[in-house]
């Protein structure tokens, strides 16, 4: 079957995979949707993410627009998603160039490259913290959301 990725790092991996921007909201706040195999892949991910760190169910419908709160489960879950997916290093920074690629097309894309730049020099006392704050600095810099 054509555009199926049995590993979740495939999505990202694969220059086939695509990812569009969906619109902007009423914010100003642009809406970047995956490609249905990448979403599918986060969502498998997730289950064993929620299993393996023990974080609440429903925290990936929190993560995707960013509304974690921030705590050990939420840190924990994040870590695991993002190193399973293949977009975070052991220490908690995001490997920039497969991470940039979910924002391709965005019409943010240098404000984009600068903010993960800037963010991933941060630090936590843990790599699940680390990833968070670089995460959170992230969001709080560019007006974009990852979408479903």
């Amino acid at each position: 079957m054509a555009g199926y990725l049995r590993d979740p790092k495939e999505a990202l991996e694969d220059p086939t995979t695509t990812f569009k921007v969906q619109n902007t909201n009423r914010r100003g706040i642009e809406i970047i949707k995956l490609s249905p195999e990448a979403a599918a892949k986060v969502k498998a991910v997730d289950s064993i993410c929620l299993e393996q760190v023990g974080a609440p169910p429903g925290t990936l419908q929190k993560a995707v627009p960013w509304n974690l709160p921030d705590d050990e489960y939420s840190q924990k879950y994040l870590y695991c998603l993002c190193k399973k997916i293949g977009i975070a290093n052991d220490d908690g920074t995001f490997i920039l160039d497969k991470t940039l690629r979910l924002f391709t097309n965005s019409t943010m894309w240098n404000d984009i490259k600068k903010a993960f730049s800037e963010c991933n020099q941060l630090t936590g006392k843990s790599n699940y913290e680390t990833l968070y704050k670089i995460t959170d600095c992230f969001y709080s810099k560019v007006p974009v959301l990852l979408n479903l």
